[in-house]
């Protein structure tokens, strides 16, 4: 099968990892890909033997919409959609697959055959229904990261397929040995991550005394610093470091105690909770988005909501973190690698080929 793959970003945030891991995973099949600009997700598709092509740049902020980006969707849509069609033409493509919402509009307008891969839950009203639009115009099948996400979907051609991410090293859980503890969180710096949260609880548990230190590793990817800056600005004066953001997760769960994930009520389902999960790093969380589909409450992490509270009691009960880590990391080998992942979309894209029709047939259908 030949497949084009669509992604609204160039920097890579989970649903561009998810799109890396299944590329290299697609080897039997002639893949493409088209993303706005040049950056480091061209450069790892193109590295897993992806043939790419430029995309026009998607200038629109992340989250809130101006009038004017509104007004420039429809101009900027139009140009999208003679750029993937011209790509869905030259190249015979049989099935487009589209790795976000913003491009949805263009694609099913440019193909007739697409999968639809959401991996954020749509709270906006008029996203929502732009993208069931699409999806019935085209009658696409669709792929939800969690059962959070496929709520905003409709649930026709719908399946849920959880995230896989690649094995990082086991290192069960160690005393401290009087050395501070090391507390953190990993990921996007955004209001929907939580950090400011992160902040607070610092806060109280400094003020209670606990021997920590603590950081937010990350940064900003598809937005401005302003936020950063105000955790920056709330973080003062407390045992808190900004290491930036680090490719190499493996190395940064390695120096954490506990992982905490402390995200609003949108987040659908992080990467980093099954990479604690494989590493051994006990993870300390709201119950919020699709978190809860995650972690079992007290056997593969702990959901609270008292983040300060939590991760005292954790931190105080050894043998409690060992048991979470070693259940979490049974979790991640049954239900969270990568292999299990690439080979359940596969088996789905699988569906969006009729049996009953050639495969000259099939691209004419498709390029229709």
């Amino acid at each position: 099968m030949r497949i084009l793959f669509l992604d609204q970003f160039s920097e890579l945030g989970g649903a561009q990892q998810c799109l890396i891991d299944l590329a290299a995973g697609l080897n039997e099949d002639r893949l493409y890909a088209a993303v706005p600009g040049t950056g480091p997700l061209a450069d790892a598709l193109r590295a897993r033997g992806v043939e790419v092509y430029e995309l026009p740049t998607l200038a629109y902020p992340h989250g809130h919409k101006t009038l004017l980006d509104f007004l420039r969707f429809p101009r900027d849509t139009k140009r999208l959609t003679s750029r993937i069609r011209s790509i869905v033409q030259s190249q015979a493509i049989d099935l487009v697959y589209v790795n976000g919402p913003r491009l949805l509009p263009a694609a099913s307008m440019a193909a007739s055959n697409l999968v639809f891969h959401s991996h954020s839950y749509l709270d906006k009203r008029y996203a929502s229904a732009s993208v069931r639009w699409c999806l019935r115009r085209r009658n696409a099948k669709v792929i939800a990261s969690s059962r959070f996400v496929a709520k905003a979907l409709p649930s026709e051609n719908l399946r849920v397929i959880y995230n896989g991410v690649r094995e990082i090293p086991f290192r069960p859980p160690s005393r401290s040995n009087g050395r501070p503890y090391r507390i953190g969180t990993l990921g996007r710096i955004e209001p929907e991550k939580g950090q400011m949260d992160f902040v607070q609880a610092a806060r109280v548990l400094a003020e209670r005394g606990l021997n920590a230190e603590y950081r937010i590793h990350g940064a900003p990817l598809f937005s401005d610093s302003t936020y950063l800056a105000r955790v920056r600005e709330l973080s003062a004066g407390l045992p808190i470091t900004f290491p930036g953001w680090s490719n190499d997760v493996s190395k940064v769960l390695a120096e954490l105690d506990v992982l905490v994930v402390p995200s609003t009520w949108i987040d659908a389902n992080p990467r980093v909770i099954p990479e604690a999960f494989s590493a051994g790093v006990p993870v300390v969380a709201f119950p919020a988005g699709g978190i809860p589909e995650l972690i079992e409450d007290g056997v593969t992490g702990i959901l609270t909501r008292s983040l300060p509270d939590a991760i005292e009691r954790l931190l105080a009960n050894p043998s409690l973190m060992s048991a979470i880590a070693r259940n979490a990391r049974k979790v991640w080998e049954e239900r969270f690698t990568v292999p299990r992942y690439v080979q359940e979309v596969r088996e789905y894209l699988a569906t969006t080929q009729p049996e009953n029709k050639t495969r000259q047939q099939w691209r004419a259908a498709t390029l229709s």
